[in-house]
């Protein structure tokens, strides 16, 4: 069955750095791991901001499914690819981002982030790290940035108290 797309209209269309293919695709046959390109490790999307040259502890998460890109824009940066498929005989991007008017946008084309965590020790903040140095590249970092939450899990359904503080 695949990913199906639900990123229509011309105003997301234009926000993300690839090109969807709506029909989507199959899954892949069996899990696969995203491979983390040169461009993925520099960023700092993968890094811990405490520990810059801090490599990942665990290799990044296995999925079924995924969402295809028909393309890749002009000026995107590809983190991480499909470690099989192929778009123009370039592996096919499933972490990509891009600078975008005054901000950023990315596009994550993968599924099954949770079986990360899932699979991790309880020592191992890897998952934990990745989403923080995401949503803080997307925000732009600033100096004195902090998210906090009241828990460290909630069970679904269960509110999130989230804290986010930014000194100038």
């Amino acid at each position: 069955d695949g990913v199906v797309l639900g990123a229509h209209g011309p105003v997301l269309e234009e926000l993300l750095p690839v090109t969807l293919d709506e029909k989507g695709g199959p899954p892949s046959s069996a899990l696969c791991a995203m491979q983390i390109t040169a461009d993925g490790l520099a960023s700092e999307i993968w890094r811990d901001a405490s520990a810059p040259n801090a490599p990942l502890n665990q290799p990044p998460p296995t999925f079924l499914n995924f969402a295809r890109a028909q393309s890749t824009k002009p000026g995107a940066t590809i983190l991480g690819v499909h470690p099989q498929e192929k778009i123009g005989g370039q592996p096919m991007p499933l972490l990509a981002s891009q600078n975008i008017g005054a901000g950023r946008s990315a596009f994550l084309g993968v599924d099954a982030l949770w079986r990360w965590r899932m699979t991790a020790s309880a020592q191992n903040h890897d998952y934990d790290r990745f989403w923080q140095q995401l949503l803080l590249w997307l925000g732009g970092r600033i100096q004195g940035t902090a998210i906090e939450t009241d828990r460290a899990r909630y069970p679904p359904g269960d509110m999130a108290h989230i804290k986010v503080r930014a000194v100038k």
